[in-house]
Order: structure tokens, then C-alpha cells, then sequence
């Protein structure tokens, strides 16, 4: 999972941001670093790209496929976890209560990250309760 900077413009602004250019979707360029845009009335919207990503049905409204065909998620709406302790049992069960709330999944290194709306947080922790296991939530604003 990488931050990018995701920036809607139009033919017009072009020019002014020729470099750093990554991915493209519609209106909506991408920058593989995060950067303020040069000016307020431009829209910016910080994205997580997911490298390698099994995506749910709720994917299209949380995020997109860009023209190079990669997957990303509007950061401002989803949250990211994993699971990092638990019975092998009670885990499975927890996952199949998440199952329905899922937008995306992805394996990184050696562990798996989850991707939820946000307003699910309470959810995710009283789940997690309830099946003893234990959770990471990432900060994603870092």
C-alpha cells in the first residue's frame, strides 16, 4: 500500500503539472508523491494505492482501477487493519463477520490488511471483542 496524491483538473491546469505524473483516471491525475497543489481551487485527494488488492463489491464506491489499470482507495474514507493475534478459530469467525463490511484486502510482507469504511470502527473493535482476538489499525494519515 503507497500514499499518492490524486489531483482533478482540467486541460487547462495541465501544463502546471507535467512532472511526477504516475497513473491517470479521467479527469484525475495521480502523483507518486504526496504534494500540496499550487493552487486552492484545485481539487487533491490523498489515495492509497494497494500493490496486490482482492477486491469486494464495495470497492466502486470507495475507490477505482485507474488506465493502468491499478487500485486505489480514497484514504478520507476507509480505514486499513489487520489482524495480528488470536485463535486460529476465533479469527475466522470474526472474519466472517467482517466479511459483509469489506472493501478490499491485501497481502504485505506476511500479513494480510483489511480495508473497512471508517464510520465501522466501533464495529470492527466490538467484534474483535467478542472473539478475543487482537487488531492493528493503521494510522493512515502518516
Amino acid at each position: 500500500m503507497q500514499k499518492r496524491l490524486g489531483i482533478e483538473i482540467t486541460d487547462k491546469h495541465l501544463d502546471s503539472f507535467k512532472n511526477g505524473i504516475i497513473d491517470k483516471d479521467d479527469d484525475l491525475l495521480i502523483f507518486e508523491s504526496f504534494m500540496q497543489p499550487p493552487s486552492a481551487n484545485i481539487e487533491a485527494y490523498s489515495l492509497l494505492e494497494l500493490t496486490h488488492p482482492e477486491l469486494t463489491d464495495l470497492f466502486g464506491d470507495y475507490g477505482f482501477i485507474s488506465e493502468q489499470g491499478r487500485a486505489y482507495l480514497y484514504e478520507e474514507t476507509v480505514m486499513a487493519f489487520s489482524i495480528v493475534d488470536g485463535d486460529a478459530a476465533e479469527i475466522a469467525m470474526a472474519l466472517l463477520q467482517y466479511e459483509e463490511y469489506l472493501i478490499a484486502k491485501e497481502r504485505c510482507n506476511n500479513e494480510t490488511i483489511y480495508f473497512m469504511d471508517k464510520s465501522y470502527e466501533d464495529l470492527l473493535k466490538k467484534v474483535a471483542a467478542a472473539y478475543h482476538i487482537n487488531i492493528h489499525i493503521f494510522d493512515l494519515d502518516k
